[in-house]
């Protein structure tokens, strides 16, 4: 006969064996949260013609390693969708206005420029989805990318996932589209806040319409022109980039006497978005098949 010994050890193997089985089971639900609570928008301004929810995503803020987060997000889809139909995804990461550190409240996020544009008829025949953050984007937005490709997998083309972003939210698009290389079709960053440069030749391969005002008083232009340089001297050969020249709005004078042009930071996006040919060129490109393989600086 087996002894007590024995019979104890082999008790507290099948025990721990269970255990695993039960952690490599739970585990997946545990580390990727989905999206959750959609609720349907009732009040969209008459000029809106896109069908508008409000849901919910959890997340681990950049300043917060161990601490999870609830945040809100805004979906958009055309009014016709049935559904079924698969459609490109658009995901768009707000500035630094609209953190809920600032405004903690979803009307934050409509102050934004892009979902403004939708609430004043703009559509756009895809899922586009605007994620609400604490703070300022670190890997928030590739924590999103996840969260929005389980919730929506059998519902959006995964060779059309896109991505941009403003100020703050342009930062976070560069990060996203290093860590999301492999999964994004496009990205689109709008004089995106200082990020490191280190990791950009993964983007060598990546349709990336960069854009930046020269005169932004807020984001440095050399922020973006430093990615454009870092992903050139990779090998990267699907690169455009827009600098505008602009210097709309009245200036001040700065501390060094010379003047300062606030509205060139809004500018940027506010070209950029309004610029039907930027939407073109978006969803023209495939997840492996880049459009307009040339390197081009407007």
């Amino acid at each position: 006969m087996m002894s007590r010994n024995k019979r104890v050890l082999a008790f507290e193997f099948q025990r721990m064996l269970a255990l695993c089985m039960l952690f490599a089971i739970i585990k997946p639900a545990v580390s990727l949260a989905q999206l959750t609570n959609l609720t349907a928008i009732s009040n969209a301004p008459a000029t809106q013609k896109m069908v508008e929810q409000i849901g919910q995503w959890q997340f681990t803020p950049a300043r917060s390693a161990s601490q999870r987060q609830t945040g809100r997000f805004i979906v958009y889809t055309p009014p016709t969708w049935d559904g079924i139909t698969k459609l490109p995804m658009l995901i768009f990461l707000h500035g630094a206005g609209a953190r809920t550190e600032r405004e903690d409240t979803i009307e934050a996020l409509y102050k934004e420029f892009f979902p403004t544009l939708i609430r004043q008829g703009k559509t756009f025949d895809a899922i586009v989805l605007c994620p609400q953050v604490s703070g300022y984007w670190g890997d928030e937005g590739a924590q999103f990318i996840d969260q929005a490709i389980d919730f929506y997998k059998n519902q959006f083309d995964h060779d059309r996932l896109y991505l941009t972003g403003l100020s703050s939210g342009g930062g976070g698009t560069w990060r996203a589209a290093v860590l999301k290389h492999d999964l994004l079709a496009a990205a689109v960053p709008i004089c995106g806040i200082r990020t490191s440069t280190e990791h950009d030749d993964q983007l060598v391969n990546l349709p990336i319409w960069a854009f930046h005002n020269k005169h932004d008083p807020y984001q440095k232009v050399q922020y973006t022109r430093d990615h454009i340089h870092a992903i050139g001297k990779a090998g990267g050969q699907y690169i455009r980039y827009t600098e505008y020249d602009q210097t709309p709005g009245k200036s001040h004078t700065g501390k060094d006497g010379q003047p300062v042009f606030p509205k060139c930071h809004p500018h940027a996006w506010e070209a950029a978005y309004s610029d039907d040919t930027l939407w073109q060129w978006l969803f023209a490109q495939q997840r492996g098949q880049p459009q307009r393989a040339l390197t081009q600086h407007d």
